[in-house]
């Protein structure tokens, strides 16, 4: 009867377990910049209105008869220069439109065609201001006119605005390309 009595207390072993290894937690994936998802779109969009305006307004001004009046008071070589600005717009457009796709996809070339499309934009906005004002203020100016002072407020507030307006998402991409960080970011996809 003595083998089914336990043995003392101090005398059993405790059974031959290993602490659990504690696990690491699960690292997370480096997570992606959301900054190219934003500039991507915003150029994608901006580049379609560029495909789809451009064009539009050529063809406005080819079938508005007061368009057409208003041309025959500019010099010739004004309407070349005017009808050069078709082709460069949608060039521009594409060009953005283009960038914006590479730029969601996070293609390296992304960067140096959103800065080839800044720096052109720039250069474009500020020949076609020039023009505003050495052409179309003198010829929209002569002759007797009422509210003269309000036209000439009209004119110089357009062209302010839409300088700023037309410069505004190209500097912001000469600046936002320049910084450090966002090249070495670029450069590592």
């Amino acid at each position: 009867m003595t083998d089914n009595i336990p043995p003392p207390l101090a005398q059993m072993t405790p059974p031959q377990m290993t602490p659990p290894s504690p696990t690491p937690p699960p690292q997370k994936a480096p997570s992606k910049s959301s900054w190219p998802t934003a500039i991507g779109v915003i150029s994608i969009v901006w580049g379609s209105l560029g495909l789809i305006c451009t064009p539009l307004s050529a063809l406005v001004s080819k079938f508005n008869p007061q368009a057409k009046d208003m041309q025959a008071k500019f010099p010739d070589w004004y309407t070349t220069y005017s009808t050069a600005g078709l082709p460069v717009g949608i060039a521009l457009a594409v060009l953005l439109l283009v960038a914006g796709i590479c730029l969601l996809k996070r293609i390296h070339a992304s960067r140096a065609l959103l800065l080839t499309y800044a720096g052109v934009n720039i250069a474009w906005t500020v020949v076609g201001s020039i023009m505003v004002i050495t052409v179309l203020f003198p010829s929209f100016l002569e002759g007797d006119m009422p509210n003269k002072a309000a036209v000439i407020g009209g004119m110089v507030g357009g062209t302010i605005g839409g300088m700023v307006a037309g410069m505004a998402w190209p500097i912001f991409l000469l600046v936002w390309f320049r910084r450090r960080k966002i090249r070495q970011q670029v450069q590592g996809w």
